[in-house]
Order: structure tokens, then C-alpha cells, then sequence
């Protein structure tokens, strides 16, 4: 088997919380309805691949214009550092 990496590509990326305005572009409020019965606020991102879901804390990753998309703090703390660029 053969073991690749990934190559390292400059992202930019911004924490969305959901506290602290102005949202980054790109996120809105939705409210998840059932027969006109609210059930909870969900916040969304437009994507690269169409929305998508994102909650309090996670982060958006920008890859030099070609794929924004969504990465949870775990996973965001576990596979970035902080770069110069």
C-alpha cells in the first residue's frame, strides 16, 4: 500500500459564532418547521457544493476560491495551524 499526504494548500478560514455580528458571507438563519410548529434556529452556509448546515464554533474554510466548506473546531484544531503566507 502506498501512503500519500496532503498537500499543503494556504486556506483562509473564519470561526462563525453564532454571538458575534457581522456573520461571516455566506451564513443565514433558518428555522426548521414542522406543520407551521418551530422547532429549532439552524444556520446555514452557502458552499461550493450548494448549503449546508453549520452550528456555533465551526469554522469556514476557504481554499483560495475553489471550495469553501465547513470543519468542526475538533477537527479544524486537528488538521490546521496557523500559517504565513
Amino acid at each position: 500500500m502506498n501512503f500519500f499526504r496532503k498537500v499543503l494548500i494556504p486556506v483562509e478560514a473564519k470561526q462563525f459564532l453564532v454571538d458575534k455580528l457581522p456573520w461571516p458571507d455566506g451564513v443565514w438563519k433558518e428555522r426548521e418547521r414542522d406543520n407551521k410548529v418551530i422547532f429549532c434556529d439552524m444556520y446555514r452556509l452557502k458552499t461550493s457544493f450548494g448549503s449546508t448546515a453549520i452550528s456555533d464554533k465551526d469554522w469556514i474554510v476557504d481554499e483560495q476560491g475553489k471550495h469553501i466548506y465547513v470543519v468542526s473546531p475538533e477537527t479544524f484544531a486537528e488538521e490546521f495551524e496557523e500559517a504565513t503566507v
